[in-house]
C-alpha cells in the first residue's frame, strides 16, 4: 500500500498496466481526424448560416420599419448606406444604414432632416448588395421602385445565398429555393448569385 497526499493506493491495482500501445494510439489519433474532417466542415456551415439569418432578420425588420415610419409620420422616408450619417453611398451596402426623412430627395441628409434610425455595418462573415439608389418609401407605404438585397456569407456557399426583395407596395418577402435544389432563386427562377 502506497499513502500519496493523504489518499491511500494499493500499488497493486496498477502493477500490470503499463500505458497505451503505439498501436492503440495510432488508432484513437486516426478516429479523431476522421470525426474532425466530418465535423469542422458542417460547423463552418452551421456559423455562416447563422451570420447569414441574423443579416436578414436584421435588414428585414430595418425595411418593414422603414415603411410603417412613413406611413406613421406621413413623410417621405430613405434607407441608404453611409459614411458619415449624411451621404449615401450605393457603392456598398455593407456600409452602416442611415433611416431618414429625405423630403427634397436629394439622397442627402439635410440640416432640416433628422436622423430616424441608423444600423452599423453588416456583420462579419456576410456581405450584402444592393440597388444604386436609395430605398424611399412614400406616405402611403409604396416604395419608389422595386428593390433586391442580397445576403451571402463571405465563404462561396451557394446554398446560403439569401435576398430580400421589396415589391412596389412595400411589401418584404425572403427568397425562396421553388426547384427544390437545395439553393434559393431570383424572381425570374435563376439562382441567386454573389
Amino acid at each position: 500500500m502506497v499513502y500519496t497526499k493523504g489518499i491511500i493506493v494499493n500499488s497493486s491495482t496498477f502493477a500490470g498496466q503499463k500505458g497505451a500501445t503505439l498501436l492503440e494510439l495510432m488508432i484513437v489519433v486516426t478516429l479523431m481526424a476522421i470525426l474532425l474532417t466530418a465535423v469542422i466542415p458542417s460547423a463552418a456551415d452551421i456559423i455562416d448560416k447563422s451570420r447569414v439569418t441574423a443579416q436578414v432578420n436584421h435588414i428585414s425588420s430595418v425595411l418593414q420599419y422603414t415603411r410603417y415610419n412613413a406611413i406613421d409620420e406621413h413623410t417621405s422616408t430613405s434607407l441608404c448606406p453611409t459614411n458619415n450619417l449624411r451621404d449615401c453611398d450605393f457603392r456598398d451596402w455593407n456600409l452602416p444604414k442611415m433611416l431618414f426623412s429625405d423630403r427634397n430627395f436629394n439622397n442627402i441628409r439635410d440640416e432640416n432632416e433628422a436622423l430616424i434610425y441608423a444600423t452599423q455595418k453588416t456583420g462579419t462573415g456576410v456581405s450584402m448588395t444592393g440597388p444604386r439608389r436609395a430605398l424611399r418609401f412614400y406616405e402611403n407605404g409604396v416604395i419608389g421602385s422595386p428593390a433586391t438585397l442580397v445576403i451571402c456569407p463571405e465563404r462561396d456557399v451557394p446554398k446560403l445565398n439569401r435576398a430580400l426583395f421589396v415589391s412596389l407596395q412595400g411589401r418584404v418577402r425572403l427568397s425562396e429555393d421553388r426547384n427544390q435544389d437545395g439553393i434559393h432563386e431570383k424572381g425570374n427562377g435563376d439562382p441567386l448569385v454573389c
